[in-house]
């Protein structure tokens, strides 16, 4: 049995990360109801901006939907398949917050299977007549240019295997696991560390924004998918992912149920008997207005789709980037409270051990002075 110099020593360790624990747990607390109280603020505009947009887009008609639709840029509606899709991976900046980062690096992963398997058809395809050609011309290009396109190549023309998708890490944990499990799919988001611990969110969004939409632009990547946490409550956390590039996910909710061919925009309105018919004007007196319900839309519906779709989605970045903070310090309370009970656990049983070995030298010691006071005695 230990000796109580050894007991009372892991007491103290112990007690010591009874504290730490606890005033963790108070840290993370204070930062979980503040980031509680910005995302819920955050999901009250989003469901706000939807609701304006969708109001504003309600009055197309179907023919109106389809002529409008070809108009629209190809980023909004077509994935280009000669590119591979990237993944953006927000898990948890620091550790100590339980599976919480790991629940979403398995998103992840089976996000990767499922567009292995939807890649399988037109992008093996295209790939192989790129090799192809790339082989008739090998002998064409000089080791010159071969080490200038070299250099300007990027990562997503250096993999190994240009069928995978890269997955860009967005956190500390997420961008640890990544470079060590997958490399050669691997790219962090260059500067994104430079920015401060309270720097605002829609800084860092709009940083990760201007990056998708200038590799999207130059046809680096087909598609771009983004997984995160989603909040739920203090003791639930989930993982969610979801398309960011093409733009047609967040425009297709304010299109998808156009009105019919000839149905108007808003119902008529029911007249009760009491109400009498309003006074009707003549072609020379009347002024041109819109029909009743139908929103005034300037300068025009295809400016205000472009220019929304791309702040709708700058909002679901920041929307993400503080559901994943929230996950975070959420898993983290949790975590540290368990902790916490655990630690508080092992005190009572080490102290009840300290107790019984303190209790059983004395009785030893006891035992021996009576030993000797007999031996004394008889003599």
């Amino acid at each position: 049995m230990a000796n109580l110099k050894e007991i009372r020593k892991r007491i103290r360790s112990i007690e010591s990360t009874h504290k730490l624990t606890s005033a963790m747990k108070l840290i993370a607390a204070s930062r979980l109801k503040h980031s509680q109280r910005l995302l819920s603020l955050a999901r009250r505009y989003e469901a706000s901006l939807q609701e304006a947009l969708a109001e504003a887009f309600r009055p197309l008609t179907e023919e109106a939907f389809e002529s409008f639709k070809e108009q629209l840029p190809a980023f909004f509606s077509k994935k280009k398949d000669s590119s591979p899709p990237v993944i953006c991976v927000l898990g948890a900046q620091k550790g100590l917050c339980g599976s919480y980062h790991y629940a979403a690096i398995r998103e992840a992963l089976a996000l990767e299977k499922l567009l292995k398997k939807q890649q399988k058809g037109p992008l093996s395809e295209h790939l192989e007549k790129e090799k192809e050609e790339t082989k008739e011309n090998s002998e064409e290009i000089s080791e010159e240019e071969d080490s200038e396109n070299l250099e300007e190549s990027s990562v997503f023309k250096k993999k190994k295997n240009a069928n995978d998708p890269i997955f860009i890490p967005l956190t500390t944990k997420t961008a640890e696991f990544f470079s060590k499990n997958k490399p050669d799919q691997t790219e962090p988001l260059a500067g994104l560390g430079h920015f401060e611990k309270e720097a605002p969110v829609m800084d860092i969004a709009q940083y990760i924004w201007e990056h998708i939409e200038n590799w999207f632009d130059k046809d680096e990547v087909g598609s771009v998918s983004l997984v995160s946490g989603k909040f739920v409550n203090a003791m639930t956390q989930k993982t969610q992912s979801f398309d960011l590039f093409p733009l047609w996910d967040y425009t297709h909710p304010f299109l998808k149920k156009p009105l019919a061919k000839g149905e108007n925009a808003a119902a008529p309105k029911r007249q009760t008997p009491e109400e009498k018919p309003p006074e009707e004007k003549t072609p020379e007196t009347s002024a041109p207005s819109p029909p009743e319900g139908e929103p005034l839309v300037e300068p025009s519906l295809f400016r205000v789709l472009e220019e929304s779709a791309r702040h709708l989605v700058l909002v679901k970045i920041c929307l993400c980037l503080l559901e994943s903070e929230t996950c975070e310090n959420a898993a983290r309370v949790m975590t540290m409270d368990k902790s916490k009970h655990n630690a508080e656990e092992l005190l009572q049983k080490l102290k009840l051990k300290y107790n019984q070995t303190r209790q059983m030298n004395i009785t030893n010691e006891l035992m021996e002075i009576i030993a000797g006071t007999s031996a004394l005695e008889a003599d």
